[in-house]
């Protein structure tokens, strides 16, 4: 009780409690005014550039399973290509771990190597994004590949 009563007559916890009022008042008016200004600013400065890379890559994409699709040596090697990539993830995230265990020896307050450990940790990331890529482009290889005719002259056709 005598704390509440220091503190109520202490100038310092006063200006305190209101700097943190106010900065929540303002924090919830621009998280409720600000916002969806600034989004519809960039709606209207980026209209389409989602869409249009998408379709980008999607025709890319397409390009290349309908030159691949037909050979099969050449989806074989896509197929290849996404288990390396999984295994150099593999590799990877283990290296990543081993040193994250070795480095996270306490020493002191606070560890050095933390910042470090952390930046090191986007080749991981890099390595997944390419597995799960490659990953998504065989799937569509494989349906794309099921749809191939085979056309043939028939029995006494020439």
């Amino acid at each position: 009780m005598e704390k509440i009563l220091t503190n109520l007559q202490d100038p310092s916890w006063w200006f305190t409690g209101i700097f943190f009022v106010l900065f929540g008042l303002v924090l919830s008016a621009f998280i409720r005014y600000g916002i969806p200004f600034l989004s519809r600013i960039f709606i209207q400065i980026i209209p389409g550039y989602k869409t249009t890379l998408k379709r980008t890559v999607r025709l890319k994409w397409l390009r290349k399973i309908r030159r691949i699709r037909s050979d099969d040596i050449l989806v074989i090697q896509q197929i290849i290509q996404e288990n390396g990539y999984f295994i150099l993830f593999l590799i990877a995230c283990l290296a990543w771990s081993a040193a994250y265990a070795f480095v996270s020896i306490p020493m002191g307050d606070e560890n050095p190597y933390h910042k470090w450990l952390m930046l090191s940790s986007l080749p991981v990331y890099a390595v997944e994004v390419l597995w799960l890529m490659q990953r998504g482009f065989n799937r569509r290889l494989v349906r794309h590949r099921a749809k191939l005719r085979t056309t043939s002259l028939g029995i006494g056709r020439s």
